[in-house]
């Protein structure tokens, strides 16, 4: 396993220093724009544009010209019974007419009177020409119109797994975050409560405390330790899940370094991606919802077909022939023409295929109509608690400087003999509320924006 010191280094422009300490830590934008460098889901989704790729040749490779040909020889005791050959090369065009032109040649004592030809053989060349069924729309034909919109679905599907990625991530960051803060929190309290066993006990030596002062003193701090370990435990699980979001170029996962820290400043726990301005509208911007419309695409270009087959299927065949050494006296001394015809009596098939397309045209409609109140209503909710939690973040952080201003004069008072040490236990206990209830509401607020960005379809454009 890598460390990512280097790489966290080289990607916030340097070391701080020479020593792992140095580090500066780790932004969310630098974070989202690793995952995006080597994340194995990244090369799924160019595994989904290049499918789409592949589809479109595989179905264009039906209109390939195509060499055919075949030679059969029978001999027995001392007899040439035949000697046939037959090449020919066919070339599908998009409007369903098929081009032909070959060679043909038969020989020998025995063989069917109607594949004679002359000593030289036969020179042929013709149309196949459709005339019911397949003269608007054919399968080939039908098979290319699907895979074109298979390769353009390819590209939304990319996005959408990127987009999913991205927000998978982006929560991972957020509670590593969290945690992080919350555990400078209680290592805080622990800290100040420290001071005020330190304090207690001082003045319970000169007599101006009781015993059991310094002993509620001691259950405070111990209080702030466990919490203090809880949420540093809850901080190191965090960052083992940020680490599956890590991975080096030869597809190898990396491990954060111990000194790795989220960032903390006003860059990493403000609005780091701006305030959101979104119209209801974007929500149909939402990959998964676009990939519906394609779906839409290819089922009509299926019905078109199956609606086709309720034709007959007549072609219709005419092709000139001539000796290779004739062409200068008449270059059409013959011609071979012909009517292939075939309906089924009752349809089933095609009518039963044709029904089948048109529920499933059916569902796919249903689906998009609830999808589209449905993501309109959430990206609106999304919006409406984005704005509630920015007034109760503003709320929040006063009511906790209002609450440090308490603790501090309740120290003061403490100080001075006109407090007790239950009351500033109380008090800090307030104050760490406070700030976890801070904390916990600022997280909100950054999951929340990822969540209008993911539902909008625009998170993996977001500038880093």
């Amino acid at each position: 396993m890598k460390k990512l010191l280097l790489v966290v280094a080289l990607a916030l422009g340097g070391f701080a220093g020479h020593a792992q300490d140095s580090i500066r830590p780790l932004d969310v934008r630098v974070f989202l724009d690793l995952v995006l460098r080597h994340h194995p889901m990244v090369r799924q989704a160019d595994i989904a544009v290049e499918r789409g790729q592949a589809q479109l040749r595989q179905a264009r490779g039906a209109f390939d010209p195509v060499i055919e040909g075949g030679i059969s020889n029978k001999v027995y005791d001392g007899t040439n019974y035949y000697d046939l050959r037959d090449y020919g090369l066919k070339i599908p065009t998009w409007f369903g007419i098929e081009g032909f032109a070959g060679y043909n040649r038969a020989d020998g004592r025995y063989f069917n009177p109607e594949n004679r030809t002359p000593a030289d053989g036969q020179w042929q060349a013709g149309l196949s020409l459709p005339l019911g069924q397949g003269l608007w729309v054919d399968r080939r034909r039908t098979v290319l119109r699907q895979a074109q919109v298979a390769r353009e679905a390819g590209y939304v599907e990319r996005e959408q797994l990127l987009n999913d990625l991205l927000l998978n991530a982006g929560r991972s960051y957020w509670t590593w975050q969290q945690f992080y803060r919350e555990y400078n929190a209680y290592l805080q309290a622990e800290q100040i409560a420290r001071e005020v066993l330190d304090a207690v006990r001082l003045a319970f030596l000169y007599g101006d405390r009781a015993a059991v002062d310094t002993l509620e003193a001691a259950i405070q701090l111990q209080n702030w330790e466990q919490l203090r370990i809880d949420s540093y435990l809850k901080f190191q699980t965090a960052g083992f899940e940020l680490e599956t979001f890590l991975w080096d170029a030869q597809g190898k996962p990396l491990e954060l370094a111990s000194s790795t820290r989220p960032d903390t400043s006003m860059g990493g726990t403000g609005r780091v991606f701006g305030s959101p301005n979104l119209g209801l509208a974007a929500a149909l911007n939402n990959p998964a919802f676009r990939l519906l419309d394609y779906r839409r695409q290819h089922l009509r270009y299926e019905e078109r077909w199956q609606f086709e087959r309720l034709k007959p299927d007549v072609r219709v065949k005419f092709y000139a022939i001539n000796e290779p050494t004739r062409l200068d006296v008449n270059p059409f001394p013959g011609q071979r023409v012909g009517i292939d015809f075939k309906f089924p009596l009752f349809i089933r098939d095609a009518r039963g295929a044709l029904k089948i397309v048109r529920l499933q045209q059916e569902s796919v409609q249903l689906d998009i109509n609830q999808r589209e109140v449905t993501l309109t209503n959430r990206l609106a909710a999304l919006q409406l608690e984005f704005e509630q939690l920015g007034a109760l973040i503003t709320t929040q952080a006063q009511v906790v400087e209002n609450l440090r201003a308490i603790l501090q004069a309740e120290q003061l008072r403490f100080s001075q003999g006109e407090s007790s040490i239950f009351i500033i236990n109380q008090r800090e206990a307030n104050l760490v509320s406070g700030k976890i209830r801070l904390i916990n509401l600022q997280m909100r607020q950054q999951v929340n924006l990822l969540q209008q960005l993911h539902l909008s379809g625009e998170l993996q454009s977001v500038p880093r």
